[in-house]
């Protein structure tokens, strides 16, 4: 069975607006077919960073029902595969994370290639999950560190940098930077005593585990969501765009297995780890998730079976020839996670 087809219209005169507009945020008219399903309008402008540089560039997609999907080229990525193997594996350890699957595009009939749909963490994400709405923030640089000070170490503008609100309003602004100044000035008593008030803390170390296995170095600093629960006022965390892991960074580099320590980084977790109850919490709960969870076979398995499920299409993809990289990426992952594995449990102790 092949991968779900996305067809993409446009007006041509918009299409070419789009492509010389590449780091504009305005949507732009378009319709949306599924599997040559009924057309739905949506909108449609470039998504990312560093990518907008790149040859195959990245999506976002407003459908008119309220949903957004993040069209992903994962172009940097040889396996093409890391994203939706981290976000799976997150799901899998019980962290709230969107699902993601691989599709093939076309955008006014021309074959853009494979791409990876993911679901947007908005008020389409938490209907769906019958989750209360809530305020709703993307981590978008490296600023969103829990920190009074931006990564300079100059003292940041305002304290809510590096987030750009989803859902919310001016008074969930305030909630976070107060959550944010809190951390930081709150003393060691009051901090263990009063931590659960804003955070579901074994929801965050799960996360935190998840991020620590998969090795996603900008993981801690930005490339998360948080969600404010408006009943229980506590943030939760969920991972997006984890194309930089298993072994390899943002631009397809290869990285040692112990680039990221065992405790991860930012002012947030250096404050929990330093409560002895919370960090004997956190290394119970990384040790069952490396027995139980984070295990090379299994990883590459998973890894085999969605390498297979998309390799015909890249074959016929324009941005990827030829395929030996590829090909041997899914045994380059197995590798990192039996170093990481391995590296991981003997630093548990050193915590």
């Amino acid at each position: 069975m092949g991968l779900p087809i996305y067809r993409i219209s446009m007006d041509q005169k918009r299409r070419k607006k789009l492509q010389a507009r590449v780091w504009s945020e305005k949507l732009l008219p378009a319709d949306l077919a599924i599997n040559g399903g009924e057309k739905q309008t949506a909108g449609i402008r470039y998504r990312g960073h560093h990518t907008r540089k790149k040859r195959k560039k990245s999506f976002d997609l407003v459908l008119g029902s309220g949903k957004t999907i993040h069209l992903n080229a994962e172009y940097s990525d040889p396996s093409v595969i890391r994203n939706k193997l981290s976000l799976d594996f997150f799901r899998e350890i019980g962290v709230l994370a969107p699902e993601a699957e691989h599709i093939e595009l076309y955008l006014n009939e021309e074959y853009m290639g494979v791409y990876l749909s993911i679901e947007s963490f908005n008020r389409h994400f938490l209907r769906v999950r019958n989750l209360p709405e809530g305020a709703v923030y993307y981590a978008v640089h490296d600023s969103a560190n829990f920190s009074l000070l931006a990564p300079d170490r100059k003292v940041k503008k305002s304290l809510d940098a590096g987030y750009t609100r989803v859902i919310g309003n001016e008074k969930s602004d305030q909630h976070l930077k107060n959550f944010i100044k809190w951390i930081n000035l709150s003393s060691s008593g009051q901090f263990e005593a009063e931590i659960d008030q804003y955070l579901n803390r074994e929801g965050y170390f799960l996360w935190l585990a998840g991020a620590v296995c998969t090795q996603n170095f900008d993981g801690f600093i930005h490339n998360y969501a948080l969600y404010l629960h408006p009943s229980a006022g506590q943030f939760f965390i969920s991972p997006w765009d984890y194309d930089g892991t298993w072994g390899r960074d943002l631009n397809g580099r290869e990285m040692s297995c112990d680039y990221v320590p065992a405790g991860g980084y930012n002012t947030l977790t250096k404050r929990l780890l330093e409560c002895k109850p919370f960090k004997e919490q956190y290394k119970r709960l990384l040790l069952r998730i490396l027995e139980e969870h984070f295990l090379p076979e299994k990883v590459y398995e998973n890894a085999l079976r969605l390498s297979a499920g998309i390799r015909s299409a890249l074959e016929r993809d324009p941005h990827y020839s030829p395929l030996e990289a590829f090909d041997g990426e899914a045994a380059y992952i197995k590798r990192f996670t039996d170093a990481r594995k391995e590296y991981l449990k003997n630093s548990l102790n050193l915590l």
